[in-house]
């Protein structure tokens, strides 16, 4: 069976909500010119981009954030790893405070367990 895996990045503060939206842009286009790959496996899928999306107010728990940044990351975990770091390169490029993101993984669920 193939799983789907994404990559996401949560603000942490109000601040990084509205950086997070005010940026999404050039964090876009920062991440995209970042991650190129040369894995066959999912280089037909690239460049691909990032989606900001908003949370149902109705349906997200009051102590999330409203936004956050989803990424799908194919269904190879290296690649979900790679995207992690790209993203995380990507705000640093932008110098994006990184301790106001958390940057998480589907698969970061399962080696928890």
């Amino acid at each position: 069976m193939i799983v789907s895996l994404e990559v996401y990045v949560f603000p942490r503060n109000s601040v990084a909500t509205r950086w997070l939206v005010a940026q999404f842009d050039a964090l876009q286009d920062a991440f995209v010119r970042i991650h190129l790959v040369d894995d066959l496996d999912v280089a037909s899928h690239h460049p691909h981009g990032l989606l900001l999306e908003r949370a149902n107010p109705e349906a997200r728990d009051p102590d999330d954030p409203d936004v956050h940044v989803y990424v799908g990351a194919h269904w190879n975990r290296n690649h979900e790893a790679l995207t992690k770091a790209h993203v995380r390169q990507a705000l640093a490029t932008l110098r994006a405070d990184l301790s106001a993101f958390t940057i998480e993984g589907t698969s970061d669920a399962d080696q928890e367990g």
